[in-house]
């Protein structure tokens, strides 16, 4: 097809701009499963392109082997989120801080961590030191203490040991369960080695702290 305004927005132009725009759609879905039905549709735009209008049969084969593979990994995702089972604690904690993640993201997530019942005083961050888990308070008190003075209490939906995620840096305040305290806790190391083999699931951590950040914020 010959380059020129006419060529590009003819029917056959516009069949190529859609397959380039479903794939830019694409790299914005926060959703897996989302970013491989539209990269699916990208390739299917593209196929009736390089069919009808470039007769282009090396883009065809690399553009069916790319719907392939995307199909296989959405069937993958599919079959992971039908298996995904949860708690009525755990969904709690998917619906108030991990949004925009599968089932199957959502429980693969959960099993990295662990879920721990702390007696009353025990002490889960320290001031001035990196805190070595990222904690998520389902039920109880935290006590958040600075030079020994309490500052603020921590309940039931917030997270504790948050600025060693954001900034791995470390805590700004004490902090202790002051009555039976029930957390899920993910562990430093495990959190900053998500940056290389699960981003999606540490960017659907780091939104769920920035909202409950904002929650304190506006409540503190």
């Amino acid at each position: 097809m010959e380059l020129t305004i006419e060529s590009a927005l003819s029917p056959g132009g516009l069949i190529g701009h859609l397959s380039y725009l479903l794939m830019v759609l694409s790299m914005m879905m926060r959703s897996m499963g989302m970013l491989r039905v539209m990269v699916t549709l990208s390739a299917i735009a593209a196929i009736i392109y390089d069919t009808v209008w470039l007769q282009d049969p090396v883009g065809l084969f690399w553009e069916s082997l790319l719907i392939l593979v995307n199909v296989y990994q959405l069937v993958v995702i599919f079959r992971r989120n039908y298996a995904a089972s949860f708690t009525d604690e755990e969904r709690r904690f998917v619906g108030n801080c991990l949004w925009g993640l599968g089932r199957g993201e959502a429980r693969q997530l959960l099993d990295l961590g662990e879920w721990v019942d702390f007696p009353s005083q025990t002490k889960l961050t320290t001031e001035g030191v990196r805190s070595p888990y990222l904690y998520y308070v389902s039920s109880g008190d935290i006590e958040v203490l600075r030079d020994g003075r309490t500052v603020a209490h921590i309940g039931a939906g917030q997270f504790v040991g948050e600025m060693s995620l954001i900034d791995e840096d470390v805590a700004v305040a004490d902090t202790y369960a002051t009555r039976r305290t029930r957390c899920w806790r993910l562990g430093t190391n495990t959190l900053d080695a998500m940056n290389i083999h699960y981003p999606q699931l540490r960017t659907s951590i780091v939104d769920g702290i920035g909202r409950d950040l904002k929650r304190k914020l506006m409540t503190g």
